[in-house]
């Protein structure tokens, strides 16, 4: 696919560059991750899970059904496993996360629901989807909510168990970070009853569908 300038605008081609793709290679977070696990090495494994729910979600929904949980170490084997591990935050991971818990507390910090039915959503209502189950085995359904901030939210909204310095758990959570609520808070929040001239979802900026050009 191409636009006007012959650039091109392919689905893969763009999600390829991107920090969704490459949400597991980025060597800022693993250098931040390694630092935590180093200050608190008793919670390895907590920390472990809470980092790949969202920069690697294949990885980890795959470890929850098999017991072959992702490691720090794992980002460096050359595993059938590591491979989806490297491959961060897919395609498939978010057109297949459902509208059930969006928006919602219980969606945060990688908590969405994903459909047991190989069902990927998308924007557009009746889709033709017989080629696409053909080829892919995935079945191509309407589901608006993949234009909705919310579904971003459920990974841009991350809470994390405080510690002591000797890495037991205080009761109480931090905000590690917030843009899903931060933006709930501006004026470019779309989801209030009363909008601002500004209001626009998390994917008309991040994921605009006219080029460069206009």
């Amino acid at each position: 696919m191409r636009d006007e300038a012959s650039r091109s605008i392919g689905p893969f081609d763009l999600w390829r560059s991107s920090m969704m793709a490459n949400a597991a290679r980025d060597p800022l977070w693993r250098a931040m991750m390694s630092a935590e696990i180093a200050a608190t090495p008793s919670r390895k494994a907590e920390i472990e899970a809470k980092c790949f729910s969202c920069h690697s979600p294949m990885a980890k929904r795959a470890g929850l059904e098999d017991g072959t949980l992702p490691t720090l170490e794992m980002v460096d084997t050359d595993t059938d496993r590591s491979q989806i591990l490297l491959d961060g935050v897919s395609c498939t991971v978010c057109h297949q996360a459902t509208a059930e818990n969006l928006g919602e507390e219980s969606s945060y910090s990688g908590n969405f629901v994903l459909n047991e039915y190989r069902d990927i959503y998308g924007p557009h209502a009746n889709p033709f989807g017989m080629p696409m189950s053909r080829m892919s085995g995935y079945d191509p359904v309407y589901g608006n909510h993949v234009l909705e901030s919310a579904l971003c939210g459920t990974c841009h909204t991350l809470f994390t168990n405080t510690l002591d310095p000797g890495g037991t758990p205080t009761g109480d959570r931090f905000a590690e970070q917030t843009p899903y609520l931060e933006w709930r808070n501006s004026i470019y929040n779309d989801e209030a009853a009363t909008l601002s001239a500004d209001a626009a979802s998390c994917q008309d900026c991040h994921q605009p569908k006219t080029s460069v050009d206009g």
